[in-house]
């Protein structure tokens, strides 16, 4: 578990979920998301571990909406993969124009 900035109490961590007292030195290690869209948590997550030295197999993610094209910066594995057209403001076909836009995820892009 990456977080964004380390908790100011507890163990002070980075990167969270090893048993007390383990870290990622030497180890084998994949990164395992739900969805992948543009990448960026996987590349987050390998910027938070860029210094330990482990080594990352790829990341896995149940979902890529990408259809592949995601830059995650390593091999990625995914159970299912589509593509999620998308349009430009004024490219929008007539039968969707009345229907409002959402913007689904985490992240306020």
């Amino acid at each position: 578990f990456v977080r964004k900035k380390p908790k100011e109490h507890g163990a002070k961590l980075s990167v969270e979920g090893l048993a007390p007292g383990e870290s990622l030195q030497g180890k084998r290690v994949v990164i395992v998301e739900d969805i992948v869209s543009t990448g960026i948590s996987v590349r987050e997550t390998l910027e938070a571990i860029q210094d330990v030295p482990c080594v990352v197999l790829g990341a896995a993610v149940i979902v890529d909406r990408s259809a592949g094209r995601a830059d995650v910066g390593c091999e990625l594995v995914a159970l299912a993969s589509i593509e999620v057209e998308s349009f430009a403001p004024d490219e929008i076909p007539d039968d969707l124009k009345g229907i409002p836009a959402i913007k689904p995820g985490s992240r306020a892009l």
